[in-house]
């Protein structure tokens, strides 16, 4: 039996069980601190973009991610909680640890980071749209557009670079590396968080339910393209 609930604002989040809020709080934290690790992971790989181009879209891409990080956060302030600290340099991050997500070092690998794994995550941001706390949903649909456009961006990088056989090796050998992290963003598939999250109505789908149906839609797109991710099993960290 759903334990859903519409909460409006602030005053009736004070008033919901204390598992609703801290459930709820978690996945806004998380989501807050990744939108930043999007702003730097952008600003960086800008140095290796090929034209002036790609580096322009790389600075829009960081943009985006700072407006994404600056009305998420004005959702936490409403409810006490003060993001500031997160803008501090070597700031901890204890929401959302996953800094393997960044540190890609050639274009192809960018390609793939922006196509597959903002899909992943575009996914479960469009969950959040459908929110039972609808401050938080009320703010996801122009997250949703813009990274829709992130993901667009990652597949014509992709697509560029299957055009030579030199650049289809350098993408293969980024997604060989790269798809067991991609499904790793879902978490566990035993999590106890993200049963609640369901049960609440703040997410649509548990963790393993999410990762299943992006996994199917992902390889789908990537065969269209002649790609071939490895086993979804293979150096995976949350199984």
């Amino acid at each position: 039996m759903s334990d859903r609930i519409v909460v409006e604002g602030p005053d009736e989040l004070a008033r919901m069980p204390g598992e609703y809020r801290q459930v709820l709080l978690h996945q806004m934290l998380a989501h807050t601190e990744g939108e930043l690790m999007g702003v730097a992971e952008y600003l960086r790989i800008s140095q290796i973009a090929p034209n002036a181009h790609e580096r322009m879209y790389c600075y829009e891409g960081a943009r985006d991610e700072m407006s994404h990080y600056i009305v998420s956060a004005r959702v936490l302030a409403a409810v006490g909680v003060d993001t500031s600290y997160m803008l501090e340099r070597g700031a901890e991050r204890t929401a959302y640890p996953q800094d393997w997500l960044s540190g890609k070092t050639t274009w192809a690998e960018r390609g793939i980071t922006s196509w597959l794994a903002e899909w992943g995550a575009l996914e479960i941001i469009e969950e959040m749209a459908e929110s039972s706390y609808r401050p938080w949903a009320a703010i996801m649909p122009g997250i949703v557009a813009d990274e829709t456009r992130h993901t667009e961006h990652g597949r014509r990088i992709t697509e560029e670079a299957l055009r030579s056989a030199e650049g289809r090796d350098a993408v293969q050998r980024a997604l060989a590396r790269m798809w067991p992290e991609v499904l790793d963003m879902f978490g566990r598939s035993d999590s106890v968080r993200s049963a609640s999250a369901v049960r609440w109505g703040i997410r649509v789908r548990g963790n393993e339910a999410a990762r299943q149906r992006f996994a199917a839609r992902a390889r789908a797109a990537l065969d269209e393209l002649d790609l071939h991710p490895p086993d979804d099993r293979l150096n995976r960290k949350f199984l």
